[in-house]
Order: structure tokens, then C-alpha cells, then sequence
């Protein structure tokens, strides 16, 4: 069997309760160690928010490339969310 690259499921993704939902369907269950279902709440939300954190994330590192800023953080912040 051969690797293959797979790629995340593509944005929006919305929280809905203890799950994370994009336009083709399901993407993640929330699983909570907390009984507080406020954090179990937040906790989805912030799963929801990857696919537009990790544009920001893509779209901050190429400014600071191009203004000659060191952007060595975000790009291995980049590199963690794309799971390399």
C-alpha cells in the first residue's frame, strides 16, 4: 500500500454542539474530558475556526516574508497544522 497525501476537509466548518459540521458533512465529534458543556462548547468552536485560523496563519507568514520579517514561528505553526 502506498502513502497518500490527504488533505483537510475544506472550510467553513461551524460547531454544532459536540460536533464540527462543513458544507459536504460531518468533519469531527467534539470528545470532552470536562463535564462543563460550555468548555466542551469552546472546544468545538476553536475546531470550527482551524480552516479560517490556518488561512490567517498562511496569509500572515507570506507578509512577513515579503516585508522581510522572520516568519520561521509561523511557518512551523503552519507546518504542525498540516500535520508535517
Amino acid at each position: 500500500m502506498s502513502a497518500e497525501k490527504v488533505g483537510a476537509t475544506p472550510g467553513p466548518w461551524m460547531g454544532s454542539g459536540s460536533y464540527v459540521l462543513a458544507p459536504d458533512g460531518f468533519v469531527a465529534m467534539v470528545g470532552c474530558v470536562h463535564r462543563d458543556s460550555l468548555v466542551c462548547a469552546a472546544n468545538g468552536a476553536l475546531i470550527a475556526a482551524a480552516p479560517d485560523l490556518l488561512a490567517l496563519a498562511k496569509r500572515y507568514a507570506r507578509e512577513c516574508s515579503d516585508a522581510g520579517l522572520d516568519n520561521n514561528h509561523i511557518l512551523e505553526v503552519i507546518r504542525k497544522a498540516e500535520g508535517k
